[in-house]
């Protein structure tokens, strides 16, 4: 625990904070979490996903779960890496599989909630989201969405 930790939150805190914050039963909500933001958890990510789940008793929790290194290396600044190495990592890295791609750069409660039971994900290799819910498959998109992301070739799989 470090030392400047001043807050013990637990998953009860969690499922009441957000129903004094407005959260339903039912509810579908959107959150990306901090985990240090929220002092010292006893049992982390766990208990921060089961305390969502507890808040929206039966309503749909979605959250970002982005792969942001399944773009084209060639473009990479921090690091940028070589222009000769640029062929060789598109064909080492494994394409985009929802269930196996980890998250990056996400924290680790959505890279937690990416895996925890009944959690669906998106589609698009770098800017997916994970749903879990009576409401998950209809408000993740099925198919790669029109922006300027990876829409086609390598990351696509």
């Amino acid at each position: 625990m470090n030392s400047s930790t001043t807050t013990l939150t637990t998953s009860e805190d969690i499922a009441r904070d957000l129903r004094d914050l407005g959260i339903s039963s039912g509810d579908l909500a959107c959150l990306h979490v901090s985990l240090s933001a929220l002092g010292f958890v006893p049992g982390g990510s766990r208990a921060v996903i089961e305390g969502v789940v507890e808040a929206l008793d039966g309503g749909t929790l979605m959250m970002p779960n982005y792969s942001g290194d399944l773009f084209d290396p060639a473009e990479w600044q921090h690091p940028p890496v070589p222009s000769d190495w640029v062929e060789l990592i598109l064909e080492a890295t494994p394409a985009y599989d929802p269930e196996r791609t980890p998250t990056r750069g996400m924290g680790v409660v959505a890279e937690y909630f990416r895996s925890f039971p009944g959690v669906i994900r998106s589609a698009h290799p770098q800017s997916s989201f994970a749903a879990r819910g009576p409401l998950a498959e209809r408000v993740l998109p099925r198919t790669l969405w029109t922006t300027g992301l990876v829409q086609t070739g390598h990351w696509a799989g």
